[in-house]
């Protein structure tokens, strides 16, 4: 090994160590504070919890905290919220959902673990189980618990073992959207109308090699017209592609790029709320697809602070939990007790529709690595 490059691993191991210790002192000074017990409502989440979940709490709160890991600006508010329902401090990881994951990823899979529980999509599937904690054992609250609570009247899993990965949210998937002020949306009637010669150079893509919406809408493209298609859309039609969801939308609002695929709920409700005149296209034979977008839970197996982890994953999964999820987010959670208000109706599984269900392991371990290494042939990358 070179004397940089031992330098380099050197800080990098020192910076870890930074972080660790920084993590156990906001734990420590948690720890310190006065919890005060938090407010029983009318409609109380932690309804008919018994014994399990009192030892649980008071476990956490002498842990001091709990560490998440999510890519999306929540912690704030999630901090603020768990904190005034449980007693427990949060301390909050965030970046890209790209960064966020592979940091957890990384972590899961070496000695120095500082993350208790991150939050966000499916690519922690390729995760060994025997690194992972199971979530299903750990919910203890009844209203958590209970199959009523949940459409399908049970919680949702990814991995194939039913306990593993909890999907909190469900809805309609890879929507693509147009400025009607720059495109006439009535013309996109099938999706093969994106092939269109007029729309050459006038589509982005959230970026398929490196951003969660555009890796699912590739996959999509792929499962359901094949590469030839998938080539002539991204490739043929001179596709535009950012890492930036805000800047996704923007250039679709600006009329440089009308028409964008693979951008996130929050970002199209946040410039529509603005006066902008993005259209939801429906296209008549796209194939009905469901994802659940960040809301999949995920906690290591040695997590610094279990009990605290648990009680968030118990938390997440309740009412409170999952009503500011979803106002955060705008994506509709699971739950029939979630009133999803502002939600836009094009979100919402229809009845008596068969999805194809994008976040199970059986469509991701086997269609991802085909679809990424097309899109690196297609990119040159």
């Amino acid at each position: 090994m070179g004397t940089a490059t031992h330098q380099t691993s050197v800080q990098a191991r020192g910076a870890l160590r930074a972080w660790r210790n920084f993590l156990a002192g906001a734990c420590a000074l948690a720890l310190s504070a006065a919890f005060v017990s938090p407010a029983l409502a009318a409609d109380d989440w932690q309804e008919g919890a018994g014994a399990d979940w009192q030892a649980m709490l008071a476990k956490a709160k002498t842990e001091g905290c709990v560490v998440l890991s999510m890519g999306a600006p929540v912690g704030e508010k999630f901090a603020e919220a768990f904190q005034r329902d449980t007693g427990v401090k949060l301390d909050f990881l965030g970046g890209t959902t790209q960064t966020v994951q592979a940091r957890f990823m990384r972590e899961v899979e070496s000695a120095n673990l500082t993350i208790d529980i991150q939050i966000g999509g499916s690519g922690e599937l390729a995760l060994p189980r025997d690194q992972m904690q199971p979530i299903q054992p750990l919910l203890v609250l009844p209203k958590v618990k209970d199959g009523k609570y949940w459409t399908d009247g049970h919680i949702f899993y990814i991995d194939s073992q039913r306990m593993y990965f909890p999907q909190a949210a469900d809805y309609v998937s890879f929507r693509v959207f147009a400025n009607a002020d720059k495109v006439n949306v009535a013309d996109l009637k099938k999706f093969e109308d994106l092939l269109d010669p007029k729309y050459k150079g006038k589509i982005v893509s959230a970026d398929p090699t490196g951003m969660a919406g555009g890796q699912g809408f590739s996959e999509g493209v792929m499962n359901s017209r094949g590469a030839e298609f998938l080539e002539k859309l991204y490739k043929g039609q001179d596709i535009r592609l950012s890492r930036n969801g805000t800047q996704l939308v923007e250039m679709a609002v600006r009329g440089t790029n009308p028409i964008v695929i693979g951008a996130l709920q929050a970002d199209i409700d946040k410039f529509v709320s603005q006066g902008f005149n993005l259209q939801y296209v429906d296209f008549a034979d796209w194939p009905n697809y469901s994802t659940g977008g960040r809301s999949v839970v995920k906690m290591p197996k040695n997590a610094p602070h279990p009990n605290a982890a648990a009680v968030f994953v118990n938390w997440f999964l309740s009412k409170p939990g999952q009503e500011l999820y979803e106002e955060l987010l705008q994506e509709p959670s699971r739950r029939t007790d979630v009133a999803h208000k502002g939600i836009p109706s094009y979100m919402f599984l229809k009845p008596g529709i068969d999805y194809i269900e994008t976040y199970n392991e059986e469509y991701i371990t086997k269609l991802r690595p085909v679809v990424n290494k097309k899109m690196m042939e297609i990119f040159n990358k």
